[in-house]
């Protein structure tokens, strides 16, 4: 019997950028050894109001009660907001002429989404447009409701 060694590669983000550990073990290998592309995410520090060209592979990080207001959606755009330091209340919301669906439902024009559940430290919502004016909860941790 024949025995096929299939090594597997794990990608681990850090603050701006990324390393691909080697787990047969030896150094990491990276963009240096031909593997992957170079690429970054982009760290915003409370951003109420990111404008467009920020909401491509950015998170957010806000340690304060704040809405966060997102920009006209996009096909495309991607953002994760997340709550760090004490519990806040984190309000994501959306532009009049667009929406949110969270769980599958998708809200009233202009409504956003919430983790108003008093325990939110560490709590973080992703979203992402999948098509002009829809924006997407791809996922989430906390409690996370509707307006």
């Amino acid at each position: 019997m024949r025995r096929i060694l299939i090594p597997i590669v794990s990608v681990a983000l850090l603050y701006g950028s990324y390393a691909i550990a080697n787990p047969i073990g030896g150094s990491p290998i990276g963009p240096a050894h031909g593997i992957v592309n170079s690429t970054s995410v982009v760290i915003l520090d409370n951003v109420a109001g990111p404008t467009a060209a920020q909401c491509y592979g950015t998170w957010n990080i806000v340690n304060e009660a704040i809405t966060v207001t997102l920009p006209t959606a996009v096909a495309g755009m991607n953002i994760c907001i997340r709550d760090t330091g004490s519990a806040h209340d984190v309000i994501v919301d959306v532009q009049s002429g667009d929406d949110i669906s969270l769980l599958g439902a998708e809200d009233t024009n202009g409504d956003g989404i919430t983790n108003a559940s008093g325990a939110s430290t560490g709590d973080y919502v992703c979203v992402i447009s999948a098509t002009n004016g829809h924006w997407l909860v791809t996922h989430s941790r906390g409690t996370w409701a509707q307006q």
